[in-house]
């Protein structure tokens, strides 16, 4: 049974910060804490000064963008999924998935934005590979507007290459 212990780390606003470690190390832990999926049994994690448990949950998760390596994803189209933290326009869109080289992502089935990523409702539903919805997940992040992001290990599932061009875009 591990748990975080005697742990003071400060975010300077506008950084990119990498958190490695062990597995089992605590670092899933401690981007749960931050997203306030839970709360520390003791302690207090610290969002400028105030504790995170004062905060209105909807407005600080609305100000936290994730991606994980097993992201959710829904039974809506394209478009709604890359929505799913705030609507954008067709070209922001386009944008981010020709960034993440996930153009040709319609290409599947003669698919368009408006085709559901599922076959949970509509059989002519694309189906992603593991690697394709990390994709997503980071593309979500691309067209939302965040105080705060997280990624943790959103690239598991992709090949060396892949893995290497997402981590240069995130990291620009």
């Amino acid at each position: 049974n591990f748990g975080l212990s005697d742990l003071s780390m400060k975010f300077p606003r506008g950084k990119k910060i990498a958190i490695v470690g062990e597995n089992g190390g605590g670092k899933t832990t401690l981007t749960k804490l931050l997203l306030r999926l839970y709360d520390p049994d003791e302690g207090a994690v610290l969002v400028d000064g105030r504790p995170l448990a004062e905060y209105n949950l909807g407005y600080y998760r609305g100000l936290t963008g994730s991606a994980f390596q097993e992201p959710p994803l829904y039974a809506l189209s394209l478009r709604e999924n890359l929505q799913a933290y705030r609507e954008c326009g067709d070209r922001e869109i386009s944008s981010a998935l020709q960034r993440l080289s996930m153009d040709k992502l319609l290409e599947k089935g003669n698919a368009s934005l408006d085709t559901p990523l599922t076959r949970t409702f509509d059989k002519g539903g694309i189906v992603l590979s593991g690697g394709e919805r990390q994709k997503l997940s980071i593309a979500r992040l691309m067209v939302g507007e965040f105080g705060l992001l997280i990624y943790d290990e959103p690239t598991a599932a992709l090949d060396p290459i892949a893995e290497a061009n997402l981590n240069s875009i995130i990291f620009a």
